[in-house]
């Protein structure tokens, strides 16, 4: 059929019940494995293609290949030889790719409207048929993957997972560096003489084979039809013509096992964890014997290890992961622990604690009813669990299918469930995790011992040290005599009374039929409004039921939300708020953690001054739900209890101000937007004032009078029943009154643009950047829908702009963020990167000017497209429990109750015009601001290494001069000083004619020779090359004075503007604020959304 050969699976497949979608699977004729589901409903198609290539099958001499390889794919094909044709294709039909690489596999997915499904698949196909792997393409994004680097370098769980590879066995495959960068790739081949691009398209031939790749497609047309799609385009894809290499031996050898490896963290966190090696057991998904070991080590019942520690106060949480059921790798199981400080002063204790609890599992052996258990839990799960978005479920169903242990009836299924009780592999696995067998890691960001660390990793930077253990932890003997004073407390699991007895499943289903009935006209979805059922003084009750094939296993979820009055809503309320919600979890723990390992997840929180609380799953929620309630209303917080909840918040205050820049100036932009909110420094302070007196007062007083409101969502009939088991659940309570109750309010900020700076907390050279563009409140919804098709349209040409070409940072994106509930909103553009961010302030200015520029240039046609791809994708949402909930919570914790938002905004989006479009850029967008509407406020986060301009540097010099010399100083040119800079700029703007850009760059190397005679050759020759970011910043500040009124120009502000409150300005007159108070009390605050319906019960009376 279409001329290619492929073969069809005839048995039956294990499918959740209910699931009504039609499937299909095939073997092409290349080997490659093809799974098809037709959903009708679904308004957004994906797919996901596994390969089993990964960081394990790089060349010895190229670390990191498979990386750059994932990389390239996407940089055009013969048929699309455009760099970026594949991303505007997908742009223009509302849709988005990506890909990674782990270890063993690199998966590439894509989302897609349906309309655009057959054409992205043609080109998706052609990555793995025909890359063009262009030299020059290649050289470019060695940059992206440098900067990459540089990210995981940041990031404490990457530093983590290298030190794991990288201390292992040194021959081993699974040493090598994953992620590799320029000097690993192109140096590499620079030094043997070689092409990187033919090393790359060699690689590309011997290791993407067909019958190394798994696809998976899920989409709204017919499964017929989809079939059709992945055939025509696959079937292209050659057969492998040599065996694939086997990984030998295993990465934790003998002399690897019985050490101890430290590494320096970048955050405060406290890391231990223990690695056990284990053999390699990819054809036992069946069984998976490490999953029933996960419910053990890592259970949360009482008497399990993290339940006694914690409750020491000596860890925080505790983590078990077992190797991928089906992998190729040996296996190993991690069993880590986040640590207090005090738990890691004493991490000897905490191992033997570890091998204590191993003990007790081992003395009962393998237990067929615990089995039982977890395999009814996993059952719950697959069989009557959710539906996750298409794309999200495309790449977990590629990645399974990759299996080649997998059985054809469990492609579906897979290693989600439990299939065989296998107690000899149980026993033999528990004699695997003894003291012999494992290596010690300790991550944290200081050791006492200053020689702890003498050496530095090559790749990351990161700090470590390698020693053998003592025996006091490698000896059995020695490990049982260790007196542990709370071992007695360590207990085998008891029956869990929230799993049930029995798990319906279905039978082993047949696909249905090609002309099974279409209802993708279903209007039954997320985004409808759910209904009042009650409402008085004290409780709003909402009610929102969903179409479920699941019966009595249907997910439910109930969400309550307890706000005291608005006397508490201050910075030291809300510290206190946070810790009577962590006190409630503490005391709630016993039934919670039995809860948890039967599927059911409880989540509690604090939002906008209101303690919320979430059960969600299957069964026994009211229940769960009034024990809570129940706990709350006699909550008693002891001296010893809150002492560790203090401890626990000030380290999460602490991680948070050691938090990635580009997290920093989100939560800047966060508290800046609504009033009242508090930053996590400001309740630190309060937090470290207060005692146990004050949290028991607190806990008496803010919950004597309070506001309740309830989200039921789900096939729960019984949401009265719900409301009144609340309120009897806090009986003593009285309502606050209703001039009392706490209302967010949105910060009317006055047109002009508004520059914060902070310091980062995080050690290293990152800086962020967080540009912000907001509109009037009056207009939020118009503004909302230009916003986001803005970003929909730009999102791409600014990642390959500031990213891939210019190198800005590797964390860079735009799109609409806010608090849509009060109308409070933008469009952000975000960079982080090792970039002085007054230069990516003005690139992201510069960017702006040019895309204006396209958007004049596109036609009506064009922009109708992008209106329509993504109106369709802003209603494509999963129809789950979990999905409507976070949809409608945020709309009645605000109290705008507008749940037909997304509609509106739609609606918006359908009455625009390119004229429209246009005319909102210029008002509102474009950083030349003619018309002085547009709002701009800029959060910067700085390095604590470079420097930051005073407010007078700032007041007294153009923005792109200030750039300029930082960029100079980054370059090493540190002698030349701002005058000096200044002065160069002035002399040649006047230069007629122009002189080449060259010419001046080398004139400015000539006068930092002359400033420092004695300087670098090398900073000469980069600043007259224009490296370094060096050329676009002198060219701007030459450019600076033919753009008035932006960040960019030269030309001073107006003097006739009264400042705010006397707040200082920058030369081009934006308004530089102290911080995120100072910038509230410039402003005046809109007033609380008035409730977007009327809020009358269904049967206008309470229950």
């Amino acid at each position: 059929r279409w001329g290619y050969t492929y073969f069809e699976y005839t048995g039956r497949l294990e499918l959740p019940v209910g699931d009504t979608r039609e499937h299909r699977l095939l073997r092409l004729g290349n080997g490659m494995r093809v799974l098809c589901i037709s959903d009708p409903q679904a308004r957004q198609s994906a797919a996901a293609l596994a390969v089993r290539v990964g960081s394990t099958s790089d060349p010895r001499e190229y670390p990191g290949m498979a990386h750059a390889l994932e990389h390239m794919l996407f940089l055009g094909t013969r048929t699309h030889p455009g760099e970026h044709d594949f991303e505007a294709y997908l742009t223009q039909y509302g849709g988005y790719t990506n890909a990674s690489t782990t270890a063993t596999t690199t998966h590439y997915r894509l989302s897609v409207n349906n309309a655009g499904l057959a054409g992205a698949l043609t080109r998706f196909a052609g990555f793995f048929v025909e890359p063009l792997l262009d030299a020059r393409a290649i050289a470019r994004e060695l940059l992206a993957v440098e900067s990459e680097r540089l990210a995981d370098a940041q990031s404490d769980t990457q530093r983590r997972a290298h030190i794991v590879s990288s201390t292992c066995c040194p021959m081993h495959a699974y040493a090598q560096f994953a992620g590799g960068s320029l000097a690993s790739l192109q140096g590499s081949a620079d030094r043997r003489g070689v092409e990187l691009r033919d090393a790359m398209a060699a690689f590309f031939a011997r290791e993407y084979a067909g019958d190394a790749m798994a696809l998976a497609v899920i989409g709204g047309a017919g499964v017929a039809e989809l079939v059709a799609m992945a055939v025509d385009a696959f079937s292209a894809v050659p057969g492998r013509t040599l065996a694939p290499a086997r990984i030998v031996g295993h990465p934790l050898c003998d002399r690897k096992l019985g050490t101890v490896v430290r590494y320096q963290t970048v955050g405060a966190r406290h890391d231990i964890t223990l690695v056990f090696a284990l053999p390699r057991a990819a054809h036992e998904y069946a069984a998976n014997a490490c999953k029933y070991m996960e419910t053990l080590v890592g259970g949360a019942h009482a008497g399990a290890l993290g339940t006694v520690l914690r409750e020491l106060g000596w860890i925080s949480a505790v983590e078990v992961a077992a190797p991928l059921a089906g992998s190729r790798l040996p296996g190993v199981l991690y069993v880590s622990l986040a640590a207090t400080p005090a738990g890691f002063a004493r991490h000897e204790e905490l191992v033997q604690y570890v091998f204590a609890y191993l003990r007790v599992l081992r003395s009962h052996g393998a237990q067929a009813w615990h089995f039982g258990k977890v395999q009814r839990t996993l059952q719950l799960e697959f069989y009557h669990g959710e539906r996750t978005a298409p794309v999200t479920a495309a790449v977990a169903l590629a990645c399974q299918l990759g299996c080649p242990h997998l059985r054809a009836g469990h492609a579906v299924s897979g290693t989600r469930l439990l299939y065989e009780f296998d107690a000899p592999g149980i026993e033999a696995l528990l004699t695997l995790l003894d003291p012999e067998n494992y290596r010690l890691y300790l991550g944290a960001r200081e050791f006492g011992d200053a020689d702890a660390l003498p050496c530095v990793d090559p790749h990351l930077g990161v700090a470590y040290g390698e020693t053998p253990l003592p025996r006091r932890l490698t000896s059995e003997a020695e490990l049982a005599a260790a007196p542990l004073e709370h071992a007695n407390r360590l207990q085998f699991p008891q029956p869990n009374p929230y799993v049930p007895a029995n798990v319906p499943t279905c039978a082993l289903q047949a696909p249905a039929p090609d002309n099974a009935g279409n209802n993708a006209n279903d209007t039954d979805d997320v985004f409808q409004a759910p209904v009042l059922v009650r409402h008085d003084p004290l409780c709003e009750l909402w009610l929102r039921t969903l179409p479920s094939t699941g019966g009595a296993m249907a997910r439910s979820s109930i969400t309550v939300g307890i706000a005291p009055s608005c006397v508490h809503a201050t910075a030291r309320g809300q510290a206190l708020l946070g810790l009577a919600a962590w006190a409630l979890e503490h005391a709630a723990a016993a039934h919670l953690g039995l809860a948890r390992a039967a599927g059911i997840v409880w989540h509690v929180w604090v939002a906008d001054h209101t303690l919320c609380v979430r059960v969600r799953g299957h069964a026994h929620l009211p229940d769960i739900l009034g024990q809570t309630l129940a706990t709350l209303h006699a909550l008693d917080i002891g001296d010893r209890e809150f002492a560790q909840l203090q401890g626990r918040a000030l380290r999460a205050a602490e991680c948070m101000r050691t938090a990635s820049p580009r997290e920093l100036v989100g939560w800047q932009q966060h508290c800046m937007r609504a009033e009242p909110r508090w930053h996590f420094a400001h309740c630190a302070q309060e937090l470290a004032r207060v005692g146990a007196p004050d949290l028991r007062a607190f806990v008496r007083d803010a919950f004597a009078r309070v506001h309740v409101r309830v989200l039921v969502v789900g096939a729960a009939d019984d949401a009265r029943a719900v409301g009144a088991r609340v309120v009897r659940a806090l009986d003593a309570c009285a309502p606050v009154p209703r001039v009392l109750r706490t209302r967010m309010r949105a910060v009317d900020v006055a047109p002009g643009a508004y520059v914060l700076r902070v310091r980062s907390g995080q050690a290293g050279g990152d800086c962020a950047v967080s540009y912000t563009v907001s509109a009037p409140r009056a207009a939020s919804r118009w503004a909302q829908a230009q916003f986001t098709l803005l970003a929909h349209m730009m999102g791409a040409a600014f990642f390959d702009r500031l990213r891939t070409q210019e190198q800005l940072g590797y964390m860079v994106g735009c799109s609409w963020v806010g608090d849509a509930s009060i109308g409070a909103g933008g469009l952000e553009l975000r960079v982080q990167g090792p970039s002085n961010p007054e230069f990516v302030c003005l690139r992201i200015e510069r960017f702006l000017l040019e895309f204006g520029r396209r958007l004049e240039a596109m036609g009506e046609p064009e922009l109708a497209g992008h209106r329509d791809a993504l109106a369709t994708a802003n209603l494509d949402s999963p129809r789950t429990a979990a999905r409507a909930t976070a949809y409608l919570w945020p709309k009645i914790l605000a109290g705008s109750y507008d749940f037909s938002c997304v509609f509106e905004v739609n609606r918006q989006l359908a009455a625009l015009r390119k004229a429209d479009v246009l005319e909102f850029w210029r008002a509102h967008v474009c950083p030349l601001d003619a018309q002085k509407k547009s709002t701009r406020v800029v959060v910067q986060a700085w390095a604590d290494a470079l420097h930051m301009p005073s407010e007078n540097v700032l007041r007294e010099h153009p923005l792109p001069v200030v750039a300029l010399h930082l960029c100079l100083q980054a370059a090493g040119a540190h002698e030349l000083a701002l005058s000096d800079v200044s002065c160069f700029v002035s002399e040649r703007t006047l230069d007629e004619p122009r002189l080449a850009m060259a010419e001046l760059q080398r004139r400015l190397a000539a006068l930092y020779r002359a400033v420092a005679p004695e300087c670098s050759d090398r900073v000469c020759a980069d600043i007259a090359a224009g490296h370094a970011q060096l050329g676009a910043a002198l060219q701007m500040a030459l450019d600076a004075s033919r753009y008035p009124g932006s960040l960019l120009t030269s030309l001073p502000a107006p003097s006739d503007t009264a400042a705010p409150r006397n707040a200082p300005r920058t030369f081009a007159g934006a308004w530089i604020v102290a911080d995120y108070l100072a910038f509230k009390r410039m402003h005046a605050l809109h007033a609380p959304c008035s409730p977007a319906i009327p809020l009358e019960p269904l049967d206008g009376c309470g229950l």
